[in-house]
């Protein structure tokens, strides 16, 4: 009796062992899209992650987007990279609605008004490679509207509706003082391109320091955002000074009646024209919902 109990126990635990495989294969599916959408997570939170990265890595050295409160710019010192605040000069600027342009990133208000304001960089620029300066510009006629580099009190380059030498340019144009080392005499350099009164215009200044023994200067005029840096045979208006080695290390607004936003400097193209990135929320967004899922469904089948 005791040999047949035991034949009859060990059967039982058998069935139960392949009942119990058996009852493990309906739950595979639901293991693997757990398995998957958690790696889908932990993969999207990486790709958040070093997109932040690469963001903190781009090159910017100072930017204003002119999100202020005040009505005045004069004393205003937000942004980052300078070592003080907006004033001197005739200025009489105040803040405005922000301006937008294409797909490019932009924040807070503007600036509108008559005369000169100027502030000053943490530190010196110099590279020996590119910097970048750029600026949102919109216009309601051709007057004075652009933004310069100075070092210290000695005025060097402009850009936008500039000084032609007897007056406002007609056209988007550069200006280069006589302080510029290798300038000779001064020059203005027009592009050819009409000051357009009816929509913002995206203007981006490139100081080319690549060559020691010259300094070059490019001018583009609402160049592709969101890839690689425009190509210098691309540029409106450009100039190569005599003398390497240029360095700036203070900001002048000129302005007339313009506007003008989004002011940023950069040692490369994407840190002054950054664009948002909704590719990388979507995957979260993706990986989110399928991590609910998965948990819902696992839920379910308790």
């Amino acid at each position: 009796m005791r040999e047949v109990a035991h034949s009859q126990e060990v059967g039982f635990r058998r069935e139960k062992r392949a009942s119990d495989s058996l009852n493990l294969i309906p739950t595979l599916p639901s293991m693997i899209f757990k398995l998957s959408a958690s790696r889908i997570f932990v993969a999207a939170a990486a790709t958040f992650t070093l997109s932040g990265l690469s963001s903190a890595k781009a090159q910017l050295i100072a930017s204003d987007e002119f999100d202020y409160s005040s009505s005045n710019l004069d004393g205003q010192g937000g942004g980052v990279g300078w070592g003080d605040t907006w004033g001197g000069g005739s200025a009489n600027f105040s803040i405005t609605s922000g301006l937008t342009y294409s797909s490019l990133q932009t924040l807070g208000n503007a600036v509108t008004g008559g005369g000169q304001t100027y502030r000053t960089l943490s530190a010196p620029v110099a590279s020996s490679g590119s910097v970048y300066v750029a600026f949102l510009l919109n216009q309601s006629s051709a007057n004075y509207a652009n933004v310069g580099v100075f070092s210290g009190s000695t005025e060097l380059v402009s850009i936008g509706d500039t000084y032609t030498g007897s007056g406002p340019s007609s056209t988007y144009s550069f200006n280069a003082s006589s302080n510029v080392p290798g300038a000779g005499g001064g020059v203005y350099v027009s592009s050819g391109v009409s000051i357009d009164t009816t929509s913002t215009q995206l203007l981006v200044l490139e100081i080319d320091n690549s060559n020691p023994l010259q300094t070059s200067f490019y001018m583009y005029l609402n160049p592709a955002i969101g890839g690689a840096a425009p190509l210098q045979s691309t540029a409106v208006a450009s100039f190569v000074a005599t003398a390497g080695g240029f360095t700036f290390d203070r900001v002048r607004i000129e302005d007339a009646g313009g506007t003008i936003d989004e002011l940023r400097i950069g040692s490369d193209f994407a840190s002054v024209t950054p664009v948002p990135e909704p590719t990388t929320m979507g995957l979260l967004l993706m990986a989110g919902g399928g991590a609910a899922m998965a948990i819902r469904r696992r839920k379910l089948g308790r």
